[in-house]
């Protein structure tokens, strides 16, 4: 009997338990969305839904709508990032594959919205096609849980700042149309790529009350274009025609000539003697890269300023595209010139010649000073880059897949002792690698046996790292520091503020 009413009194609390929780009101509502898309927690008024992609895709969701699945928006630079080039099969060789991929986003709540838009913070490189069609922005009020049978309405978003030379994040935000408001909607990101492919990193997406002004166009006026002459040495292309030849799929083996005016001398390169430079179409104001070009007949280039501004070439090499970049290939070469052209500033110097410079402030004729060496020690393409870890510049090393690459301080005399270097480092198209090191030179020639410390990998292209290594000298000598870009790294690498201390003394800083 006391079992039974035992039992029947634990069903009595049991239920009373039940009926009390059903009238327990929820703190707040949750929200569709919400904070790294779909959250628990409320999103601030006037805000629809608040994607942050720092660590997790959030709610959103990778769906494959071509190609054989393995193309997938992940987390990767604190960033949704997505690509179709990548080591596929574990080789340690990049390749490209087909592919279209989504990120879809939760139900978003417009049934209260009168106007919307959305916004993104996002980088982009190596798109070789329109941005808006392989990078798209769409949005449906009526998906179907599967993005090839849902109709997708693209929304274009402003492209300035995006496919530059590095992965630099900008802000584009774009209205959502007019159609959508009052209706729970589905936003996606819709990335394709054939042949080549573009690289996306997304880390924020918003859809925010209210409009935004479109009535700034995102890139300059299309100027009128006038393409004229055959490409022949006779009748060569002026940059119009150039640039439509390139677009038109021309052959990029056949040999082309162009002729226009320099506007733009951009780097010498000190181990291939060659400059990247610009030509302008005067009318039209299009201009066209040459990429690594040679001087007159072919000739070696022996300065930044073997070539100015302001004079006409005749230019013969071919014509492609990298990168999205219409230009002239390597090892195109001037047929002839003409004009005198803008004289550079003394010596083209920027900064102070007296430093060490190891703040990378000083250039001379396109190159940081005392980052010559006499000797192979250093090896390396060099540039000048305004992303510096402090002020304006850093060098940029240049990575090659065939070889290490080094860049190296000038020679120096050192005694025995030991050597702390620190440095900081950055990637530019992806993570790169360095390692820092040393080498004996005697007689202008570098000792085949180098000094070198531990490697630094996966260093990534969204912020600076600092790295600090202590070298050996065995016996007094002459000898140059260098901090080597091996093969394997995945892109080139940024260098700045590098210091050396001996002793408790800085001798480079």
């Amino acid at each position: 009997m006391k079992k039974i009413m035992y039992s029947m009194f634990a069903l009595m609390m049991a239920a009373f338990t039940l009926t009390g929780c059903e009238d327990v009101p929820a703190p707040y509502d949750i929200p569709e969305g919400g904070v790294g898309g779909g959250g628990e927690t409320p999103l601030p008024e006037g805000t629809y839904l608040e994607a942050d992609f720092t660590t997790s895709l959030g709610k959103f969701k990778s769906e494959s709508a071509e190609g054989d699945g393995s193309i997938k928006w992940d987390i990767n630079y604190s960033s949704a990032c997505i690509t179709g080039y990548a080591d596929w099969d574990g080789s340690g060789t990049k390749t490209n594959k087909a592919g279209v991929t989504f990120l879809v986003s939760p139900e978003v709540d417009l049934t209260k919205a009168t106007e919307a838009y959305v916004e993104l913070n996002h980088a982009m490189r190596y798109e070789n096609g329109d941005i808006n069609t392989n990078n798209s922005l769409l949005i449906t009020d009526n998906y179907t849980g599967d993005v090839k049978t849902t109709a997708w309405t693209q929304i274009k978003y402003p492209t300035t700042g995006l496919n530059g030379a590095q992965f630099d994040f900008v802000t584009s935000k774009a209205n959502i149309p007019a159609e959508f408001m009052g209706k729970k909607v589905v936003v996606a990101l819709r990335h394709t790529c054939a042949a080549k492919s573009s690289t996306w990193e997304v880390k924020k997406l918003s859809v925010l009350a209210g409009k935004v002004d479109e009535t700034t166009p995102d890139t300059p006026v299309t100027p009128a274009v006038n393409p004229q002459g055959k490409g022949t040495a006779d009748d060569p292309y002026n940059v119009d025609a150039a640039l439509k030849y390139i677009a038109d799929g021309g052959d990029a083996t056949a040999d082309v000539y162009v002729k226009g005016k320099i506007s733009k001398v951009v780097k010498y390169n000190t181990q291939y003697k060659n400059i990247n430079y610009n030509i302008v179409d005067e009318k039209s104001g299009q201009e066209l890269q040459v990429y690594a070009g040679l001087g007159l007949n072919g000739a070696e280039f022996h300065a930044l300023t073997d070539i100015k501004v302001g004079q006409v070439v005749v230019i013969c090499g071919h014509l492609t595209v990298f990168n999205g970049t219409k230009q002239f290939d390597k090892n195109s070469k001037i047929v002839s010139i003409t004009g005198e052209g803008e004289a550079p500033s003394p010596d083209d110097t920027v900064g102070d010649l007296t430093t060490p410079n190891g703040n990378f402030e000083t250039w001379v004729n396109g190159l940081p000073n005392n980052w010559s060496t006499a000797s192979s020690a250093g090896n390396a393409a060099l540039a000048q880059s305004k992303d510096a870890h402090s002020g304006k510049f850093a060098v940029e090393v240049t990575h090659v897949a065939s070889a290490n690459k080094r860049i190296g301080y000038k020679e120096t005399a050192l005694k025995a002792g030991e050597y702390t270097v620190t440095f900081y480092v950055k990637g530019t198209a992806g993570t790169t690698s360095v390692r820092p090191g040393m080498v004996k030179v005697v007689n202008n020639v570098a000792d085949k046996q180098y000094n070198y410390g531990d490697y630094v990998n996966d260093i990534p292209n969204t912020e600076w790292k600092e790295v600090t290594q202590k070298l050996t000298v065995t016996e007094d000598g002459t000898y140059c520091f260098v901090i080597m870009v091996p093969k394997n790294a995945a892109s080139n690498a940024l260098i700045d503020d590098f210091k050396v201390s001996f002793g408790g003394t800085y001798i480079i800083k």
